[in-house]
């Protein structure tokens, strides 16, 4: 199960990878480096009110894949799954109002140096709030569906629906009809929340089909309040608050350490010069795409083995996809490093800002990809129940590392910001493993590094050619 999981999130995720790919530059050059700035801030407005999940999304997950090993479950995971959606939706609807119609301020007091009009740049921003919202809860869904390792529907519905956005925003560019009176930029917001709708419609309706049947029957008569009281499980929240409560500390320190860059950036540069960042931050989380795909493939099984209490397989499994993570990352980002400016001429042939965007997508590419390595030590600690592991590491580093990007960012700009999150990931890899093997399989904190020796050498080589030469 794991191998056809892990198999089905690459052949998913690159797909789509490929798509991003293909679109990033008919994008670039139908709406502009400015644009692209806002899709940057949709980002940080993405990451930031990902903050109200709560840690819900990830504990659905977690106790589904929990109670998957628990035979005669099935009860207890509609209860779980409906009990939290109703929390879970209650903040989705909080969110679409605030940034919907929040969008004015946003725009007059935030967004600095650019051309297009406030009034745009304004109605942009509300459809961008629709979409987070959107897909705020899709995520919540799709995390029941990766948590009962239905990750081959979840990867095929993802590589449809987003043929059919990709289809759909090719489509808008070259057409460019008008709606609305709205200008090209507005209707590529528009769509695109419209479609991350449809996204969650079909998500949802494919997690309450996989589970098991609901064996409480429907009593006649009751009132829509009792129906709604009726799914709502207070035993069932209070299995999961823990474990929620640890992932949303942890959520906020991570967003403070992976999107400190951006907010401060999108403040301080103008918007052009945010999006020559925003896509060579898209590239280079895309070139590292395997790490966290191999990641929600291991979780779930992580947590069986844990519950099962097979520690020995549990460790083969730990060290053998740490190894497959290395392989196929390390190497490849390596060669991009090394021939970057090249591959970013050609890739965006020519344009304006690419040999910043190859630049900057060199440095952030070197930290991505040492943080691709601390992947499976986190899904290790999740699987254990251990939310303290990545609150704890990510405060440390914050205390320590925080203040190198606040001031690359505000004295140097981008490229201090670049060099920020690359300080950060190298400290982050030599103490954080350390800290997880004192107390979770210690036998195995020398094999951890030992595992990607050979990888690392290469990309060590290749980075210092890229330097030299």
């Amino acid at each position: 199960m794991l191998k056809i999981n892990i198999g089905s999130n690459f052949l998913g995720a690159g797909y789509q990878v490929l798509l991003q790919f293909a679109l990033l530059p008919i994008i670039l050059n139908a709406l502009g480096a400015e644009a692209y700035g806002l899709v940057g801030l949709f980002t940080v407005l993405s990451s930031l009110f990902s903050l109200l999940d709560f840690g819900i999304s990830p504990a659905l997950g977690r106790e589904l894949s929990r109670l998957s090993a628990i035979p005669n479950s099935g009860e207890s995971m509609r209860q779980t799954v409906s009990t939290l959606e109703m929390i879970c939706g209650a903040i989705t609807l909080l969110i679409g109002i605030v940034l919907f119609f929040g969008s004015d301020l946003v725009a007059r007091y935030w967004i600095t140096e650019t051309t297009i009009p406030l009034p745009v740049v304004a109605c942009c921003l509300s459809w961008m709030g629709l979409q987070v919202a959107f897909q705020f809860m899709t995520s919540f869904y799709n995390s029941g569906l990766l948590g009962l390792q239905k990750i081959v529907l979840s990867n095929i519905l993802q590589s449809i629906l987003q043929t059919v956005r990709a289809a759909a925003v090719i489509a808008l560019l070259m057409i460019a009809p008008q709606w609305w009176n709205m200008r090209l930029v507005e209707q590529f917001f528009f769509l695109n929340a419209s479609m991350s709708g449809l996204m969650l419609i079909v998500v949802a309706v494919s997690l309450y089909h996989v589970l098991p049947e609901h064996e409480l029957k429907n009593v006649a008569g009751i009132g829509l309040i009792t129906k709604i009281l009726r799914r709502f499980n207070v035993e069932r929240l209070r299995a999961c608050w823990r474990y929620a409560a640890g992932m949303t500390a942890t959520m906020m320190v991570v967003m403070l350490l992976t999107q400190l860059d951006k907010m401060v950036l999108s403040k301080v540069l103008s918007l052009e010069l945010f999006g020559f960042y925003t896509i060579a931050s898209s590239i280079a989380m895309a070139i590292v795409r395997p790490a966290p795909l191999i990641f929600s493939a291991a979780l779930p099984r992580f947590t069986q083995l844990v519950e099962l209490n097979d520690t020995e397989k549990l460790g083969k499994t730990y060290l053998k996809l740490i190894r497959l993570s290395a392989w196929i990352v390390l190497p490849a980002a390596g060669m991009i490093i090394l021939f970057s400016e090249q591959l970013f001429n050609l890739y965006l042939n020519n344009a304006p800002g690419a040999v910043i965007i190859a630049a900057l997508a060199s440095i952030l590419i070197m930290g991505y990809s040492l943080h691709s390595l601390t992947y499976m030590p986190y899904a290790l600690s999740l699987a254990y129940g251990w939310t303290r592991y990545g609150f704890n590491i990510s405060l440390v580093a914050c205390i320590f590392t925080l203040p190198i990007i606040l001031f690359g960012a505000i004295k140097y700009g981008a490229t201090g910001a670049a060099y920020g999150w690359l300080i950060l990931n190298i400290g982050y890899l030599i103490f954080s493993i350390r800290y997880l093997h004192k107390k979770i399989l210690p036998k195995l904190y020398l094999q951890f590094y030992k595992a990607f020796a050979i990888p690392a050498g290469i990309f060590i080589l290749l980075i210092l050619a890229y330097f030299i030469f």
